[in-house]
């Protein structure tokens, strides 16, 4: 059972995805096919306590916010880069965020400066998509809550994203 595609809306005059916990967007790109990447995003979360955001297949690629810190894992054929920004993300509030992986580094990017940095070399594992919202990671730690939410297949567990996109570009 695939969740729900996130809601078109209206703000501000402009047109934004607005996503509740359970929606899922999957984009499929030759984006983790082994090479460098680029995904840029303006996103506004609704609530910064824990939530998924981003997956990716096999999970090649993670990115999660808990307790207002993005922390992010990105699989290469020599090891794993894990990061976590050094600020806080405050909720209700748009922020331009950039995932980079150049062949050498695996950085977050937020509003143009680099809040997280990590070396990770090389091609990457096989991925033919990101995911945006839906379910938990399979390697995901979940609080007790959490883990009964999700064993009852309920979309609100903590770990879907609840926010919202107004901008997407994945290079």
């Amino acid at each position: 059972v695939f969740p729900d595609a996130p809601d078109w809306e209206k703000e501000d005059g402009r047109n934004i995805l607005r996503f509740k916990k359970g929606d899922n967007l999957l984009i499929f790109a030759p984006v983790f096919t082994r090479s460098a990447f680029d995904i840029e995003m303006e996103i506004r979360f609704d609530d910064v306590t824990e939530q998924r955001f981003l997956g990716g297949r096999e999970s090649v690629i993670s990115a999660v916010i808990k307790d207002g810190i993005i922390r992010s894992k990105l699989k290469g054929r020599s090891g794993t880069a894990a990061v976590s920004a050094d600020r806080k993300i405050v909720p209700n509030r748009w922020y331009r965020m950039r995932l980079v992986y150049d062949l050498e580094k695996y950085s977050i990017l937020l509003d143009g400066e680099v809040v997280a940095s990590a070396p990770l070399t090389g091609r990457l594992g096989d991925g033919w998509y990101i995911s945006i919202g839906g379910e938990p990671l399979a390697e995901r730690k979940l609080s007790k809550d959490a883990e009964k939410a999700f064993k009852a297949r309920k979309p609100d567990a903590g770990f879907a994203f609840s926010g919202a996109l107004r901008y997407l570009k994945v290079k």
